[in-house]
């Protein structure tokens, strides 16, 4: 658990196995491939509407902030006054790195810009951030503690998710912002007690996809408590399955049937 007031440096996550990339299970070729850069890249817009298919979040209340490249300064957030199936690629609005709308007409959302403004500024790696209120990762915050290695999913997120130990109510102050990237520091995920989790990418798929098995993990999590006391992975055995399933490739790869179902299905999402 990572304490958002501490400002002692973070220790650096073990490294992968020698014999990890050979051990790969996403490696495969061919298939409709998103883009390696997220510059006129439409199809960012699809996250909301994922959500929306797999019943989680709430339809409002869900943000994907992705960083505009090359104009770093830049960042596109999904409208607050939408619904999710109406975000499409021409309605979004772009504000810079000062919260000043710079592309758009419409309502910015204060506290989404006060988090993930100040999470890109921290985390230069990351092209996307997402979050949204979804059921079990809402239900899970409150508990204010990491996911526990129970399944090979979870495992994706062994010693590389932390928690924001702190609630103070919406986050409208950047400063607050600030403390939540802290907590992030460099992992994929953090969890805001009594609020949700939030996670990165280097891609927006891979920031998806983390959100999506994470959301999953938490539920599969509940119901195992609910039938008994769940059986652990040991930890040797959890470092390693990271190393396979963690990386963000595997996030990417893993996000592209639901990149291929939802532009098939709606594909008004490219207008």
């Amino acid at each position: 658990m990572i304490d958002p007031k501490s400002t002692r440096s973070r220790p650096t996550p073990p490294a992968p196995r020698k014999d990890a990339e050979e051990q790969q299970p996403w490696r495969v070729e061919g298939g409709r491939q998103a883009p390696d850069k997220p510059e006129g890249s439409k199809p960012r817009f699809r996250f909301p509407r994922w959500l929306l298919w797999l019943s989680l979040g709430l339809l409002l209340l869900n943000i994907l902030v992705a960083r505009q490249v090359p104009n770093d300064g830049g960042r596109i957030s999904v409208p607050f006054s939408f619904f999710q199936d109406q975000v499409r690629g021409n309605n979004v609005t772009e504000v810079n790195a000062q919260g000043e709308v710079v592309q758009g007409d419409r309502p910015v959302n204060t506290a989404a810009f006060a988090i993930h403004s100040q999470v890109h500024a921290a985390r230069p790696d990351a092209v996307a951030a997402a979050h949204s209120h979804s059921t079990y990762g809402r239900a899970f915050s409150t508990l204010g503690k990491p996911l526990a290695p129970i399944t090979q999913d979870v495992c994706a997120f062994y010693d590389d998710h932390a928690v924001f130990d702190d609630y103070t109510g919406v986050v409208l102050d950047t400063e607050e912002g600030k403390r939540i990237a802290h907590a992030l520091g460099d992992k994929k995920l953090v969890i805001l007690r009594n609020h949700g989790h939030l996670s990165v990418g280097r891609t927006v798929d891979e920031a998806a996809w983390w959100f999506i098995t994470f959301e999953r993990s938490c539920e599969a999590e509940f119901k195992a408590w609910s039938a008994g006391e769940p059986i652990h992975i040991p930890d040797e055995m959890a470092r390693r399955t990271r190393s396979q399933m963690g990386e963000a490739m595997a996030g990417r790869h893993n996000a592209q049937p639901l990149f291929d179902w939802i532009i098939d299905e709606q594909p008004d999402l490219l207008d």
